[in-house]
């Protein structure tokens, strides 16, 4: 049996392993997350010290040590680097969250053609597109997780839901409408407005960049954004370290 992979791969981290060598994480289509040890990668000659750089896509070759279990890399192509990433302050910032969320949740690769278009797209993407971006970027990935909220009716009450304002129960993350919001939404929770989630609904079903182009207000795909990082935080049971909701989610009339 051949010990030899080609995985393609987002480099998500890398690790110092001594003087000369980086152990690095990525996401595979194939398999998931991925560790595996670059040999030299930090010499700063070698071409594996740029092609190791979290974000990049990647052709990743590896061969797999079936008794110790590891992974060694054995060659990498670029596929895009990304380069634009750290250009504006708001590309970044996603890119540091997507990063985190991805480390902290996703064991297989179900996920990584969704976050390899988002990265290209984020890559050249100006202000008011990160922030549409982020919002069809972390509801989608909760559609492909399983745990897309049933937004149709009130969680307690059962009634329906279309048109109104939506909170989310602290307890379970589940829609609840104004009604039934007392007791089981924090004080300080915000209602998710029905134009944003009208919105999301429509576009879930078009492919990522078209879904950029549906027209959406800074309010509404900022509450996206917030609610979206909130239901992960829900279904990780913390808080993602490097998240920073943006203040202009807040009350709006609507």
């Amino acid at each position: 049996m051949s010990r030899d992979f080609t995985f393609e791969a987002l480099v998500l981290r890398r690790y110092p392993v001594g003087e000369s060598h980086r152990s690095v994480t990525f996401l595979t289509k194939e398999r998931g997350l991925l560790s595996a040890l670059a040999h030299g990668a930090a010499k700063s000659q070698n071409r594996l010290k740029l092609l190791t750089t979290p974000i990049r896509h990647v052709r990743l070759k590896a061969y797999h040590d079936p008794v110790a279990d590891s992974w060694k890399v054995t060659d990498l192509e670029p596929l895009n680097l990304l380069g634009g990433l750290g250009e504006l302050l708001e590309r970044s910032a996603a890119a540091t969250v997507w990063t985190e969320l991805l480390l902290a949740s996703w064991e297989s690769g179900g996920v990584f053609d969704l976050f390899a278009q988002a990265f290209a797209l984020l890559d050249t993407a100006d202000s008011a597109t990160v922030a549409r971006l982020e919002g069809q970027t972390l509801w989608r990935s909760l559609e492909i997780a399983g745990l897309m909220p049933e937004f149709s009716r009130c969680s307690v009450c059962g009634k329906p839901l279309a048109g109104k304002p939506i909170w989310f129960s602290v307890i379970d993350g589940e829609p609840v409408c104004q009604s039934c919001r007392a007791g089981i939404t924090s004080s300080g929770e915000l209602s998710l407005p029905s134009v944003a989630i009208d919105s999301l609904l429509a576009t879930l079903v078009l492919p990522l960049d078209e879904a950029l182009a549906s027209p959406v207000s800074a309010v509404a795909a900022a509450g996206l954004r917030t609610h979206g990082l909130k239901a992960w935080e829900r279904a990780l049971g913390r808080r993602l370290r490097s998240v920073v909701i943006d203040q202009s989610s807040g009350p709006a009339p609507y």
